[in-house]
Parts: structure tokens; C-alpha cells; sequence
């Protein structure tokens, strides 16, 4: 499983260890870590056996790529946290958490409209 960029070639272990950082960055609560993860089958929330695998690694890769175009958008976690969270009336007042858990390809648009130059 891989996402373009150089998130995409990292072992997954160390994807693990980087989405735990962003987890505590973006103070995602378990709620919100299932739904960023997609396809919670409705077991209890951040255990692993109620996740699609590959979905789950594919969101987070993307996730770990987004969050430096954030960094740079927004400056600071307490604005990237207040962005994530708050609704957008073009978005018909969903918040970019609500649009990130409901499609990959809103994340993808992000990332590729907003990439950093190297």
C-alpha cells in the first residue's frame, strides 16, 4: 500500500509511529481517530480488528502528507485544530474533519492543490 510522496515508501511500522504524533498534534479524539481511519465497521473505537487494513494505512499515509501543507497553511497546532474542526458553509458546513473521514479523494484534492514545493 502506498500514497505518492515519500510517506508512501515507509515501512508501515513507521507510519504507525508518525500517525501516533499527529494523533496527539491535531488532538484527535478516539472518535474522531476512527473516523479519519474510515471504514470503522462499528466495534469499539481504536480497536484495530474494526478497521479495513489497507484503507486504514492508505488514510493514514495520506493524513501524514497533508499535515506539513497544514503546517504551512496555518502556522500554528492550535490553528490547524481549529480549522480541522470548524464548518465551512462551502462544504454546506461540514468541517475538513467531517470531509477527510467521508472521502480520501477530498484529502487528495488538498494535498495535490496545496503541495509544497521542494
Amino acid at each position: 500500500m502506498s500514497a505518492d510522496g515519500p510517506i508512501g515508501t515507509l515501512p508501515l511500522v513507521a507510519i504507525l509511529a508518525r500517525w501516533d504524533g499527529l494523533v496527539i498534534r491535531w488532538g484527535l479524539t478516539p472518535e474522531e481517530r476512527s473516523l479519519m481511519l474510515g471504514c470503522f465497521d462499528g466495534g469499539a473505537i481504536d480497536d484495530v480488528a474494526t478497521y479495513r487494513t489497507a484503507e486504514a494505512e492508505l488514510r493514514m499515509r495520506l493524513l501524514l502528507q497533508l499535515e506539513p501543507i497544514l503546517v504551512q497553511l496555518h502556522g500554528s497546532e492550535k490553528r490547524i485544530r481549529t480549522w480541522l474542526r470548524r464548518g465551512n458553509s462551502s462544504m454546506d458546513d461540514r468541517s475538513p474533519l467531517q470531509m477527510m473521514a467521508r472521502s480520501t479523494e477530498w484529502t487528495r484534492w488538498l494535498i495535490a492543490n496545496y503541495r509544497m514545493e521542494p
